[in-house]
């Protein structure tokens, strides 16, 4: 349990993080990467996997984290940062 506990502090510090404005372009996308990994993976772990495939939009909607004071979901990172950054 003070394991949980301490995962859950240091993901609340990710709510005022303040990202270098001259962070190079490929470490921003390994950090948002590994963001949307360690979401997806909380994500299942707190509410469970979506019980269909019909229901994997609505778990990619709702799941959420606020970062560096903007809240993304899985939706948000994969389809406007992620592509867009990659593409």
């Amino acid at each position: 349990m003070a394991r949980w506990v301490d995962f859950m502090d240091d993901l609340s510090a990710m709510q005022v993080i303040a990202l270098p404005a001259n962070m190079p372009e490929d470490q921003k996308v390994a950090l948002l990467m590994n963001l949307y990994h360690l979401l997806c993976l909380h994500g299942i772990q707190v509410i469970g996997p979506a019980s269909s495939r019909v229901n994997w939009p609505q778990f990619f909607c709702s799941v959420a984290y606020l970062f560096n004071f903007h809240v993304l979901s899985l939706y948000e990172l994969e389809h406007v940062v992620l592509r867009y950054t990659l593409d």
